[in-house]
């Protein structure tokens, strides 16, 4: 799954008209295929994806969630390290 690539617009973030594409706490936790809590902990921890705040709001841009998500491909498990 390619995370925000609907169009070719979304996948830079960007749409047709120039403005940012941006995903609520849902709508990302739907992309990226976690619970909404987990990607609550993971922002709350500092391990998760960059967020937007605007005001109280929290939300993603798509190409955050996909840089995340390219960010934590691994091959194997042994190539997993804590730490």
């Amino acid at each position: 799954m390619v995370i925000g690539a609907s169009s070719p617009a979304r996948s830079s973030g960007v749409s047709s008209n120039g403005s940012m594409a941006l995903l609520t706490q849902r709508e990302a936790a739907d992309a990226l295929r976690i619970s909404s809590r987990t990607l609550e902990r993971h922002r709350v921890a500092g391990t998760g994806p960059i967020f937007v705040k605007l005001g109280r709001r929290v939300v993603y841009r798509a190409h955050d969630l996909a840089a995340w998500a390219e960010a934590h491909t691994h091959r194997s498990t042994s190539e997993f390290t804590v730490g």
